[in-house]
């Protein structure tokens, strides 16, 4: 059975509280005509203090990746990324990033929204699992190395939401060797969050846009009103 058509992107505010430790992402979708830009802000305690990154995503038509600029402060400690895809490839600030060239969407650990550009930009059949290569966004320290995953429709429930298996496969031929000094990023993963190394499986509901509702055992969708007012209570 083939995937439902989407439904048209409307301006929302989407939400996610972390579900075993403190931590809340808050994305603003914005539709465009020629694609949908994301700016989005997630606040966790990591490992040995409060971890704040604020992300904004370009894509175009059905989430195809174009654009992301992204910032952490961490231990009093501010990185900086900018990363892009276009005809000629991949780069980041210092030039062009050949070990990803493989790669088809990026990955931003610790929020949910990336996710949906697999998801939404190709089509599914139940039952069937595909493979990408994905620029994996390592954080706090924002390093990009190429890993796979793979994705494997479960079912399309009568209420428009689909269930996905999500599920690690390692790095790449290409890890490793990463230019702009980003460096490999293989070291363990921070906070209890699972490192793509680490054959970790997730069964991830999504909503009609693609969008996460629920990721165990890390995200669930929530009310946007109730992110703010956490937010402002902070």
């Amino acid at each position: 059975m083939s995937m439902p058509t989407l439904q048209p992107i409307v301006p929302e505010l989407v939400c996610w509280s972390w579900m075993t430790q403190t931590g809340l992402d808050a994305a603003a979708v914005l539709p465009s005509s020629d694609g949908v830009t994301v700016h989005g802000r997630m606040q966790a305690q990591w490992d040995d203090g409060p971890l704040e990154l604020a992300y904004r995503l370009d894509c175009g038509p059905r989430w195809a990746f174009r654009q992301l600029r992204a910032c952490t402060v961490y231990l009093g400690r501010t990185r900086t990324l900018s990363l892009w895809r276009d005809d000629e490839g991949w780069h980041d600030a210092a030039g062009r990033r050949e070990d990803l060239a493989a790669a088809r969407f990026i990955d931003i650990m610790a929020t949910p929204i990336t996710n949906t550009l697999p998801v939404a930009e190709e089509e599914w059949s139940a039952g069937v699992g595909r493979e990408f290569t994905m620029a994996y966004v390592r954080l706090p320290e924002l390093q990009v190395r190429p890993v796979r995953q793979r994705y494997t429709l479960l079912a399309n429930d009568a209420d428009g939401t689909r269930r996905f298996r999500y599920e690690t496969l390692g790095g790449t031929a290409s890890d490793g060797q990463a230019g702009a000094g980003q460096g490999s990023g293989a070291a363990a993963a921070a906070a209890e969050y699972h490192d793509q190394d680490s054959g970790f499986s997730a069964e991830i509901v999504v909503d009609a846009n693609g969008l996460v509702l629920y990721y165990p055992p890390y995200w669930r969708r929530m009310p946007a009103a109730q992110a703010l007012a956490m937010q402002a209570a902070r």
